[in-house]
């Protein structure tokens, strides 16, 4: 369940998602605000960041590549190589239903393509990974609303 969100905030970061097969579950939906509010505390991030950060826009302060490690790492999507797991990342796209047998392979693919720009620590790897996936347009396999 806790990969689940993790997929919905690292591949989408923030931008609104709709299952293949309808809406989010708000047991979903609550877990991830749960989330969020708790890396907001751990990393006193400011609200300039955090609008940053669902606009996509590029972030070099710590406090915004450490949020996004926090939510990743709270779900062990970063492994202990600090690289993202991506068979959770496929696990959960699956559960919440962004991610189909018609393009499975296309999102593991631009995970792993992602995965090679991850940095020396949690922050900047999952920060790497994030602005990776929307460079490289890796919501492309997602059905955004």
């Amino acid at each position: 369940m806790k990969s689940i969100i993790v997929l919905f905030v690292i591949i989408a970061s923030a931008i609104p998602i709709k299952r293949v097969s309808g809406e989010m579950p708000e047991e979903i939906k609550a877990a991830f605000m749960s989330a969020v509010k708790d890396c907001v505390a751990e990393t006193n991030i400011s609200e300039e960041l955090l609008s940053k950060i669902k606009k996509h826009e590029p972030i070099s302060d710590p406090a915004g590549k450490c949020f996004k490690a926090c939510v990743m790492d709270k779900f062990g999507l970063l492994t202990d190589d600090v690289k993202i797991n991506k068979e959770k990342m496929l696990e959960g796209g699956r559960m919440i239903g962004v991610i189909t047998d018609d393009n499975y392979e296309a999102a593991g693919n631009v995970i792993d393509d992602c995965n090679q720009y991850s940095g020396s620590d949690k922050c900047e790897a999952a920060n790497a990974f994030c602005e990776c996936m929307h460079k490289t347009k890796g919501v492309e396999f997602l059905v955004m609303s």
